[in-house]
């Protein structure tokens, strides 16, 4: 499952991938979002939400077919 996640994560465009890190990992992604990529608050959670919908379709891809 790992492997999988880490290949969804990689296929994703550089900013969603950087939105998912900085929300996972960032104590104040809003802040580190306007910084490192010029975006408005309600920008970075649009993003954040492209990037965790493209995400999940991903992941669906490389379910398994019993656990779909």
């Amino acid at each position: 499952r790992f492997a999988a996640l880490e290949s969804a994560l990689e296929g994703l465009p550089d900013d969603e991938r950087l939105a998912i890190h900085l929300h996972y990992l960032e104590h104040d992604p809003v802040s580190a979002a306007r910084r490192t990529l010029g975006i408005s608050r309600s920008g970075f959670y649009k993003l954040l939400g492209r990037a965790r919908s493209r995400l999940a379709d991903q992941l669906r891809d490389h379910a398994p077919e019993d656990s779909r």
